[in-house]
C-alpha cells in the first residue's frame, strides 16, 4: 500500500512541476520584455546539450548565457572550485539548471525534463 502511495505522489509531484514549468514558461513567453536565461551545466556534452541545440537550432544561441562549470573529476582544483562554489549554487547539488530572469522575476529551472521543456517553450517551434 505505501509503495503505491509512494508511486501516487511522485506522479502527482510530476505533473503539477510540468504544469508549473508550463505557466511559467506561458507568462514568460507573454511578457513584452526580454528574458534571460542562463544554463549551468558541466563543460561537457551530455544533460544540458539539448537545450543548448535548442536555442541553436531556432537561431537564438546568441540569447543564451551558457556557464560552463569545470568537471570536477579533471582535477584536485576542479573538485575543490564544484564543493566550494558550485555545489552549493546548484538547486540540490544537481546540474542542469536554468536561472531565468525577466519581468516576471528572478526564479530558477531545474530537473532535466523541466530545463528542457521550458527551453522549447522558450524558443518556440519545437512541441510539434
Amino acid at each position: 500500500l505505501l509503495q503505491n502511495l509512494r508511486k501516487d505522489i511522485i506522479y502527482i509531484t510530476t505533473v503539477f512541476m510540468n504544469l508549473n514549468i508550463y505557466n511559467i514558461a506561458t507568462h514568460c513567453l507573454m511578457t513584452t520584455e526580454a528574458t534571460t536565461i542562463e544554463l549551468v551545466y558541466f563543460d561537457i556534452h551530455a544533460r544540458g546539450e539539448l537545450s543548448r541545440l535548442c536555442f541553436a537550432a531556432r537561431g537564438k544561441i546568441d540569447e543564451l548565457q551558457d556557464t560552463r562549470v569545470p568537471l570536477f573529476m579533471e582535477s584536485v582544483a576542479n573538485s575543490q572550485l564544484w564543493s566550494d562554489v558550485w555545489s552549493k549554487r546548484a538547486p540540490e547539488g544537481y546540474l542542469p539548471y536554468l536561472n531565468v530572469r525577466g519581468a516576471t522575476g528572478n526564479f530558477q529551472v531545474t530537473g532535466d525534463g523541466n530545463v528542457e521543456m521550458f527551453v522549447a517553450r522558450h524558443v518556440g517551434g519545437l512541441l510539434g
